[in-house]
């Protein structure tokens, strides 16, 4: 039996390196990727300096502006403006910085109203105590007591409320009604005879302010007329072309009454600002008038 030989098999090796095209391309083409790959990169830093920059510029002059504000001064924030975070930033720390500075505004001014309209009474007050260590009070001197004490008290509320006045809210007032109440106090407290009154008044008086503001506004502007024009003085109250008009008369050759009323219309003024409204005070030999234009209900 014959057995059939398998051709034996041969391998052909060959180096072909030298021809290929992927070999020539790396060499050819690698250094060209590399450069673009290191231009890419150099461009991304770049780009992402510009960007920093551009977020971290705007921040730095808020900085820069928020250490220069002065107590006082006007505050105003160059990037206000821009549509951006940066921008409602800007925007929230103005209204910041504002709030701050009102509030060191009210407390100053709380503190000196403190020092100057509170000092007048509190030397009368003093003064008539001193005299009951020489002689017992008369009734001068009780009528005076009691009338530095309810000033006393009267400033004190006004001083709060001014000091709060941005907490306030307005409201439409009904402004006959709180004359009203107020003429009925001032009948209580003080021995007037109510004939002297004048009244002239549309029956329904509407303004924007705050109640509490506008009682204290009217009671001190009447407690004043009542003062210092006398238990005999006529007191007219009229309305008339958006303006109340308080007018007291004053005897002549009457001697002056020294306290309340100059620093009164200090603080008179300050309560009609606090509610957006005007006062003015006109002096005479024979009377005496204030004027107050109320903020009127739409």
């Amino acid at each position: 039996m014959r057995t059939c030989r398998r051709p034996p098999r041969a391998y052909l090796l060959a180096d072909v390196a030298p021809v290929l095209v992927v070999s020539r391309l790396a060499r050819e083409v690698g250094g060209v990727v590399a450069g673009v790959a290191l231009a890419l990169i150099g461009l991304a830093l770049l780009l992402a300096y510009w960007l920093a920059r551009r977020l971290v510029l705007p921040l730095q002059r808020l900085a820069q502006e928020a250490r220069r504000l002065a107590p006082g001064g006007a505050v105003h924030f160059s990037e206000r403006d821009r549509p951006d975070e940066i921008g409602f930033l800007a925007r929230r720390l103005e209204t910041t910085f504002a709030e701050l500075q009102a509030v060191l505004r009210r407390e100053q001014a709380f503190t000196r109203d403190v020092s100057h309209e509170l000092r007048t009474p509190l030397t009368l007050m003093h003064n008539t105590l001193a005299l009951d260590y020489a002689q017992p009070l008369g009734r001068q001197e009780q009528a005076q007591l009691r009338q530095s004490t309810d000033e006393m008290r009267a400033t004190i509320d006004a001083l709060f409320a001014l000091a709060r006045a941005e907490q306030l809210p307005g409201d439409v007032v009904e402004l006959r009604g709180c004359i009203e109440q107020c003429l009925l106090r001032l009948l209580d407290e003080h021995p007037w005879d109510a004939s002297l009154l004048t009244l002239d008044l549309p029956e329904r008086l509407e303004a924007v302010g705050n109640p509490q503001l506008v009682m204290l506004l009217l009671n001190n502007c009447l407690a004043n007329a009542l003062f210092h024009g006398g238990p005999d003085c006529r007191i007219d109250i009229a309305f008339a072309q958006g303006c109340l008009s308080i007018q007291n008369t004053v005897q002549p050759g009457q001697a002056p009454r020294i306290h309340g009323f100059a620093h009164g219309q200090d603080l008179l003024l300050r309560l009609a600002k606090a509610m957006h409204w005007d006062i003015v005070f006109h002096p005479g030999a024979t009377q005496f008038r204030v004027a107050i234009v109320p903020a009127r209900a739409q």
